[in-house]
């Protein structure tokens, strides 16, 4: 669980093993947003560059700071540091808000001279053809050539330095001769001179012959004023205009007075606005928050689905008594309506239908709380003859896992596995009660099943599942109570679910329990004599084995 004022080496480990953990996770187009301030900000940048992390850009958000320094210097900034996995991040198409409303960047088009003197720009000549497209539809454009001191001041010079123009008022580009246009084209050649930007892709849009260029997800194209300025024009599918610093995205002192006319108490909550606006620029179909903090992301996804009827999910982990006090709570009234105030909804007729699975893990107290010492009176007799050194490592190294083994989860309790309980904490005081534990979707999590379909009837004894596993291996799981569906009843529901070697339509089968499905069939001469066999697993070993391996940890 993260908390404002960790120690820096603490706050440095808890961020380096969540990023690398997300790692595998992130996408090749994905971004990744770390939410930091001065403090840390160095240090956070070292750890994404040590685990193969891009990172592109410190995004500065301007915030109003804290009332309690106001006669210090007062700090209205934190960061948001912008990393990717590859160099193939996919942006969205969105542009600042604080653009200017005529600002041809909400057109999606982008347009300037590409004039550019100085001593990165040496000049040179350029003869624009004859059909040279031009921005008027008719006209003349006369020489603009310096006086000779121009020159004779340049001398060796091979850029135009910027004093010199000055001095001497010369306006740009200079244009040798006389030129004129019809139909927005140039009638005859017209050379021109400047320090140039662009200047290959200028002479790229010459050769081919004034068509527009592919240029970074757009199209680039060049053409002359009716004063004789080079311009460049560059179209995009959409408009995109990402700006490094972060204005007027609301304040988490306005989130927090929003979640209280909502009935919710939290201190410092992201303002929706702003993390509306990065998952827009992220603009992935699924976003990953393990910080979820009063759930404000889950809150702007589903804003953002409102606006413009899309399909983004989110996945929030939280570790805090806040999730059933803030976070459920403020998505299930952000769906009922867009607005409240005084813990009561004003705007019913926004609500929207929506779905959200809450996963719940088991706690170290939970696991505390589910241990049995089983010892036997052998055991016991055995330990008594030892000395004491024995008796001390016995009791450091060996006791739990030897006297506690399947006290958690043990094969008997997959006989039954739909009535199968925990302990489960259910306040700090250490108080408990025994809860029902899904064991079919926690299988499903363990072995990366990407489900499909679920035929869920354990009045009836049963539970199938299928889906595809991680290798595209389609699957399906058969779990069963074992004192419901005996050998003869598991038979005939394999039958009338066609799980046999002749006829099986999935290439992993599971199964929890004692059974007598056969597995091999081989075919007779007449048939073709091939051998088929039905690809089948225990549910048992595969569990506990992967539930309890400490593999990485």
């Amino acid at each position: 669980m993260y908390k404002d004022g960790y120690q820096r080496s603490s706050w440095g480990c808890l961020i380096r093993e969540g990023l690398a953990a997300l790692h595998p996770l992130v996408t090749d187009d994905g971004i990744v947003l770390v939410s930091n301030d001065d403090n840390e900000n160095e240090n956070l940048k070292k750890i994404l560059s040590d685990l193969s992390y891009h990172v592109k850009a410190n995004l500065v958000w301007n915030t109003d700071g804290h009332t309690d320094n106001q006669f210090d210097i007062k700090i209205n900034h934190e960061y948001v540091t912008l990393s990717q996995k590859s160099n193939f991040a996919a942006y969205g198409d969105v542009v600042d808000p604080n653009t200017r409303i005529e600002s041809n960047l909400w057109k999606n088009i982008a347009e300037n001279s590409i004039t550019k003197n100085g001593p990165g720009n040496p000049y040179s000549e350029v003869i624009l053809p004859r059909g040279f497209p031009v921005s008027s539809e008719c006209g003349t454009i006369n020489v603009n050539v310096p006086e000779p001191l121009f020159f004779e001041e340049l001398g060796t010079q091979n850029y135009f330095p910027r004093d010199l123009i000055r001095k001497h008022g010369v306006s740009f580009p200079i244009r040798r001769n006389r030129a004129t246009y019809s139909d927005f084209k140039l009638d005859n050649d017209l050379k021109v001179c400047a320090g140039w930007a662009n200047l290959n892709k200028l002479q790229r849009f010459i050769r081919n012959g004034f068509q527009p260029l592919s240029d970074e997800g757009g199209s680039m194209e060049f053409y002359l004023t009716s004063n004789g300025t080079v311009y460049y024009k560059k179209t995009k599918t959409s408009a995109r205009n990402i700006v490094s610093v972060l204005r007027n995205f609301s304040t988490t002192e306005k989130m927090k007075y929003t979640l209280e006319g909502m009935g919710l108490a939290f201190s410092y909550p992201k303002p929706k606005e702003l993390i509306s606006y990065l998952l827009k620029i992220g603009a992935s179909p699924i976003y990953l928050d393990y910080f979820a903090g009063s759930g404000t992301t889950a809150h702007a996804v589903i804003d953002l689905n409102r606006e413009d009827n899309g399909d983004r999910k989110y996945i929030l982990v939280e570790h805090g008594q806040h999730f059933e006090t803030v976070i459920k709570s403020r998505l299930q009234k952000v769906v009922f309506s867009t607005e409240w105030a005084s813990e009561k909804p004003t705007a019913p007729d926004t609500g929207i239908s929506h779905c959200f699975k809450v996963l719940k893990l088991e706690s170290y107290e939970d696991t505390l709380n589910n241990l049995q010492l089983r010892r036997t009176s052998a055991q016991g007799d055995l330990l008594n003859t030892l000395p004491q050194q024995a008796k001390d490592d016995y009791l450091l190294n060996y006791q739990l896992d030897m006297e506690s083994r399947a006290s958690l989860l043990s094969v008997e309790d997959f006989k039954k596995p739909f009535d199968y309980t925990l302990n489960v904490a259910v306040d700090s005081a250490g108080a408990f009660e025994p809860r029902k534990i899904d064991l079919v979707e926690t299988f499903n999590y363990l072995i990366g099943l990407r489900v499909k379909h679920i035929d869920a009837q354990p009045q009836r004894g049963f539970v199938t599942v299928t889906g595809t596993l991680p290798s595209n291996e389609t699957c399906l799981v058969l779990w069963r109570d074992c004192d419901v569906l005996d050998y003869e009843g598991v038979g005939k529901l394999c039958d009338k679910l066609a799980i046999n070697p002749a006829d099986n339509e999935f290439d992993v089968f599971y199964i929890n329990g004692d059974h007598n499905i056969p597995t091999v069939l081989t075919q007779t001469a007449e048939e073709g004599g091939a051998t088929r066999v039905l690809k089948l697993r225990q549910i048992e070993p595969e569990f506990l084995e992967r539930m309890f391996s400490v593999e990485d940890i």
